[in-house]
């Protein structure tokens, strides 16, 4: 097979027994982009992420291939709600009484 491909006997085997450098560093990489994941509590994204890759180790990726990664290792990002304002609350503050009219007697503002 060695003489099909063209390729050295010592190259075939130093492959096999060192392995794939390009799965190595997609194996690093997912180590990174989980640990700032976890440290980020979840909530950064692809662009605060390669961000941080590139700040902390000086490793350039593409948005892209760090959403790959977040969906390979099941990743995603628990977004923050929109603060919504109560403006009308009876409850645990105020008694509700409706006066003979219908209205609340202690309505609170």
């Amino acid at each position: 097979m060695c003489k099909v491909f063209k390729v050295d006997k010592s190259s075939y085997y130093n492959w096999i027994k060192n392995g794939c450098l390009i799965q190595k560093v997609d194996e690093k990489l997912n180590e990174l982009i989980e640990i700032i994941f976890i440290q980020s509590r979840q909530t950064y994204g692809t662009r605060r992420i390669k961000d941080k890759l590139l700040e902390r180790y000086g490793v350039i990726v593409s948005r892209k291939r760090i959403r790959n990664i977040l969906r390979q290792l099941g990743l995603f990002v628990k977004m923050k709600r929109r603060f919504k304002v109560m403006t009308a609350y009876i409850g645990v503050f105020g008694q509700e009484c409706r006066s003979s009219t219908g209205h609340f007697c202690n309505e609170i503002f």
